[in-house]
């Protein structure tokens, strides 16, 4: 992939993510809590909504105000 397309293809998630009412982050260990902290911060100040997780029991309750939610499921 050319480095130009690679840059038009991220500045559209960006655009999508920042026009998004509902969040999800799928994990909530080291990288889902990275993804989460970047895009609740300056400048893209978003909310999420919840951590969709394979099990609650490896995981913390809440992270930046949201609750990881158990599925088996979820992504397949």
């Amino acid at each position: 992939m050319n480095k130009h397309k690679s840059l038009k293809y991220d500045t559209e998630v960006i655009e999508q993510i920042l026009s998004s009412d509902s969040l999800v982050i799928y994990g909530a260990g080291t990288m889902g809590r990275a993804v989460c902290r970047c895009l609740t911060e300056s400048p893209y100040d978003c909310r999420i909504d919840c951590f969709i997780v394979r099990s609650l029991e490896d995981n913390p309750s809440s992270i930046e105000s949201a609750n990881p939610e158990q599925s088996n499921d979820w992504g397949r």
